[in-house]
Order: C-alpha cells, then sequence, then structure tokens
C-alpha cells in the first residue's frame, strides 16, 4: 500500500504525482514487483478513492483482482552506495549503511577491507571470519567481528 505523496498537476485527465521515500523503499525491496512491465500493477482499495471528479463523484476503483497494467515503466537504475558505517570495539560490531534499501542475497562479508587512510591500503584488516547479523532487507546492516 502507498502511503503518500505529492500531486504535481491538477485538472487533467492525468496525474503525475512523486512517491515517498519509504514508498520507493518499499516497491524496492521485493523482488519480483516493478522489474517489468509485465509484472507491475495497480490497484485501488474499495472505499478509498483514489480521487473525485469535478461534480464530487469517486473514481471507480480497481480490483486487485482485476489490476491494470503500467503503460511505461523506468526501472531502478541507479547504483546503491555505502553512506556510513559505525565500528563498535567493545561489542565487535560493524554497522554499514548503504543509500537506499538492499537486498540481503549474496551479501559478501569478505569484501569488505577497514585501512587506516582513506587512499592508502597499507595498514588494514579484511574481514574473513565475521558473519552477518542481520537478517533481512534494509538500509542497515550489523556485522559481528570475530575476536
Amino acid at each position: 500500500n502507498l502511503t503518500d505523496g505529492v500531486n504535481a498537476s491538477s485538472f487533467a485527465t492525468e496525474i503525475t504525482g512523486y512517491l515517498t521515500q519509504n514508498d520507493i523503499d518499499q516497491l524496492k525491496a521485493f523482488d519480483l514487483l516493478s522489474m517489468k512491465v509485465a509484472n507491475t500493477f495497480l490497484s485501488s482499495l474499495p472505499g478509498t478513492p483514489i480521487i473525485k471528479d469535478f461534480f464530487g463523484n469517486d473514481v471507480k476503483p480497481v480490483s486487485n483482482t482485476n489490476a491494470l497494467q503500467v503503460n511505461g515503466l523506468i526501472i531502478d537504475m541507479i547504483f546503491p552506495y555505502l553512506a556510513s558505517f559505525d565500528l563498535d570495539l567493545n561489542y565487535n560490531i560493524l554497522s554499514l549503511t548503504f543509500s537506499e534499501g538492499v537486498s540481503i542475497s549474496g551479501f559478501n562479508v569478505t569484501s569488505i577491507v577497514i585501512q587506516s587512510t582513506f587512499n592508502t591500503s597499507d595498514n588494514h584488516v579484511r574481514l574473513q571470519s565475521s558473519y552477518l547479523i542481520s537478517k533481512q532487507d534494509g538500509f542497515t546492516f550489523n556485522i559481528s567481528l570475530t575476536p
């Protein structure tokens, strides 16, 4: 269910709006949703009209058993990036925060290197035996560093 958004046009048969970040993150969290035209449909909840016409008539709901297929779809082609990280050496936890929600499947802890400066790897440690604590997709993942 989409939660909110901003209407960007008025007095037309076509409405363009902006999705909230929360709604975008939910759309991207499902592997088989909004990845191609064949798996992108829209329905509306009965009793909660999308909009009314100029005479106050509710727009007829679109049933989830007869959902409307998308006309045009631009898939997400923007790569997420590591936005920040926290390192807790008291509890041996490394927390990684990404720019957008990412999938936990295929997460490779051994690709992570902690180094002493931003532009060299002279003094560094590559994670080897650490393991992922987080169990679901999201923005932030916690890794247990094996002492």
